[in-house]
């Protein structure tokens, strides 16, 4: 994602930015209307989410952040506060809303002043990414084969999701259920999806040792949107195994304890 500078457009009229206030243009200087003259990012996910950060040259003042109205496209997006507004420049966030077009594309974004509807709106481009899907964490990392954990999945990637019944979760060939659809707008990580899945009964394949298998997650009406991750599977008579070695080894300190050179006197304090 990137940053830019650029003219800005009022009464059809461009008006290129000056280097002075670091790339603002001084309301003192002269010449031109209002104009944006700088945004950050330039690029976001579809799903929205993204915290945009808008600078308007020579703007009328804005007070509150009800005042002004930004659109990408047809969507309202969210202004969430104004950084700074004055004479020479305003300068304010506003939360990116989903596109319309889950494939992408560029939006042209209009900024209106509610307090001054007689004044024409301003404008830039704004491009919806498609982010490459993948599973950036499932918590716990790992279980049992015999399943029946409650696991936190963030997914990037996937798209709009509606409900659980929009994925398919698969532990290498088993099908898995999702529980919950936690949030598919994250404010802290735009384009991120999150959800619960029960991890399913696993095959032990005779073997005493973990293993990683491979989770799949993808959307049922988008075939290009397939996300990979791994989860380690313990077999159960690994664990059992290992159960026991800890029950045992705790047996045996115990037993250390009690014969080490002391003795419990029959009012229960330790006598040596």
């Amino acid at each position: 994602m990137s940053s830019s500078r650029l003219s800005g457009s009022f009464h059809s009229r461009e008006v290129t930015p000056s280097p002075t206030f670091g790339g603002r243009r001084s309301a003192m200087e002269g010449g031109g209307g209002p104009s944006v003259s700088f945004f950050t990012p330039s690029s976001g996910p579809v799903e929205g989410g993204t915290v945009v950060t808008v600078e308007l040259a020579k703007y009328p003042r804005v007070d509150v952040a009800s005042n002004l109205s930004v659109r990408f496209g047809e969507k309202a997006a969210q202004v969430d506060r104004i950084l700074h507004s004055d004479e020479r420049y305003t300068k304010f966030i506003a939360r990116v809303p989903p596109h319309d077009n889950e494939d992408g594309g560029p939006a042209t974004v209009s900024i209106s002043l509610n307090t001054r509807p007689e004044l024409p709106s301003l404008s830039f481009s704004y491009r919806y990414e498609v982010s490459e899907a993948a599973i950036t964490s499932i918590s716990p990392s790992s279980g049992s084969t015999d399943g029946g954990e409650l696991l936190s999945f963030r997914v990037r990637g996937l798209g709009r999701v509606a409900s659980t019944s929009d994925l398919i979760i698969k532990f290498d060939d088993t099908p898995a259920s999702v529980e919950r659809i936690v949030s598919t707008q994250n404010p802290t990580a735009p384009g991120i999806t999150e959800f619960t899945v029960v991890a399913p009964r696993l095959p032990d394949d005779d073997g005493e040792g973990a293993r990683d298998v491979t989770v799949t997650v993808a959307r049922v009406d988008v075939s290009n949107r397939l996300a990979l991750g791994k989860y380690t599977v313990v077999p159960l008579r690994a664990r059992a195994k290992q159960a026991s070695s800890t029950s045992n080894s705790r047996a045996s300190s115990a037993k250390r304890r009690a014969g080490g050179g002391g003795g419990v006197n029959g009012d229960g304090r330790v006598g040596y």
